[in-house]
């Protein structure tokens, strides 16, 4: 057991960096015409977010569909902000929800940080599968303290 006295964290020259969640959540199907507008919207939030915690980390948590999850997740890369991949269900189930988009997922997938696949019943029951995506919801709201929601 650690001695009360010792230090919680190791002495360094500046606090730690206590990280702040961003969740995104959002269509699945954005116009093509939209895309950019959208893109350079999400960049000034995120930009301002950035200045406003400037002591703080941002993390971007998405479940990485298609559409809005994406869209967020590759402007957050682009800003330096780090992405959780927040999985409705395991992976192996949640990649037949992509069809010719699966290579796009595994993209994604690939340059997060870390990937959190939530329990559960997935399969491919259309009920089971809606309750991952209820539960993923929740998860986000309840983790997220600034909701992106395009």
């Amino acid at each position: 057991m650690p001695s009360m006295s010792a230090p919680l964290l190791p002495p360094t020259d500046s606090p730690p960096r206590i990280p702040i969640p961003i969740a995104v959540t959002g269509h699945r199907r954005i116009p093509a015409e939209e895309v950019a507008a959208l893109r350079a919207r999400v960049a000034v939030v995120l930009t301002a977010l950035q200045e406003r915690y400037a002591a703080s980390e941002l993390l971007l948590l998405s479940g990485l569909a298609e559409g809005a999850d994406r869209l967020v997740a590759e402007v957050a890369h682009e800003h330096g902000i780090p992405v959780v991949g927040v999985l409705p269900m395991p992976a192996a189930d949640y990649r037949a929800d992509f069809g010719d988009a699966v290579d796009a997922f595994e993209q994604s997938l690939a340059a997060c940080r870390s990937v959190i696949e939530l329990p559960g019943p997935a399969g491919p029951a259309p009920a089971a599968r809606d309750a991952c995506y209820a539960r993923l919801g929740d998860y986000l709201a309840r983790h997220g303290l600034i909701l992106l929601a395009l």
